[in-house]
């Protein structure tokens, strides 16, 4: 990430206070001078190999159940 991004990162559009009941705030191997965590509120995550694998693939938004595979001829 570039400088463009600023030192607090993400922006609570609520009042302050819902971001940990709506929405999971995580970095995921980001790099460069706006990837810095120091200035970032103490509720964004950066997240490991191990828990981001969490988020890959279908199973995070149970995808087995209604996303269709894919077709073959």
């Amino acid at each position: 990430m570039d400088t463009l991004v600023l030192p607090q990162g993400w922006i609570d559009t609520m009042d302050g206070n819902h971001h940990n009941l709506t929405v999971f705030y995580a970095e995921y191997k980001c790099s460069g001078p706006g990837s810095n965590l120091a200035g970032r509120p103490a509720w964004i995550r950066r997240l490991s190999d191990k828990d981001a694998k969490e988020f890959t693939g279908v199973h995070f938004i149970y995808g087995e159940t209604w996303l269709q595979g894919p077709s073959y001829i």
